[in-house]
């Protein structure tokens, strides 16, 4: 990966970042406990797990369902820390 593809991706990262903090503001600090790290993970997690329950169950996940999903795997890694 080049170095200009790496800048984006962290710059979409970032992006994204922003936009779970507004999504999940009644729990501000659900982002501010976990690190960049974790976050990536999670989110790898969770996107793996959709993918899985539409290519293997033929089950179609919507967004609001992603975000759901993200939102409990975090509140677990917030509990754990």
């Amino acid at each position: 990966m080049n170095t200009e593809n790496l800048n984006n991706k962290f710059i979409m990262l970032d992006k994204f970042i922003e936009n779970l903090k507004t999504m999940f503001k009644e729990d501000s600090d659900l982002l501010n406990n976990i690190s960049e790290q974790e976050l990536i993970n999670a989110l790898d997690d969770i996107g793996k797990d959709l993918v899985y329950n539409y290519l293997i169950f033929g089950k179609e996940v919507s967004f609001k369902v992603f975000v759901s999903n993200l939102e409990i795997y975090l509140n677990i890694l917030k509990t754990r820390l």
